[in-house]
């Protein structure tokens, strides 16, 4: 069996989610938009607004997931040390 070696006591760290919740909210909102067009409606002038909007809010959370998380530490004998 693997023994795992602890390094960092991991609850010191905080995982910075700034803005997590409105990029979702966003992307959830338009795509609920998107859902609320019936099948006439698909082309209309409104239609292409929702899905630019449903698209610019899925690019962004896209990005947001895709980025490097940013570590802050919540102790500060450890915001002098460096991950590794």
């Amino acid at each position: 069996m693997y023994q795992f070696k602890k390094t960092l006591n991991m609850s010191c760290l905080k995982i910075v989610s700034e803005g997590s919740g409105d990029l979702l909210n966003d992307l959830n909102t338009a795509t609920a938009e998107m859902m609320s067009f019936t099948i006439g409606d698909v082309g209309s002038s409104e239609w292409q607004i929702a899905r630019s909007r449903q698209e610019h809010a899925f690019e962004k959370w896209h990005r947001y997931i895709n980025r490097k998380p940013t570590v802050k530490f919540t102790e500060p004998r450890l915001a002098e040390s460096r991950l590794a």
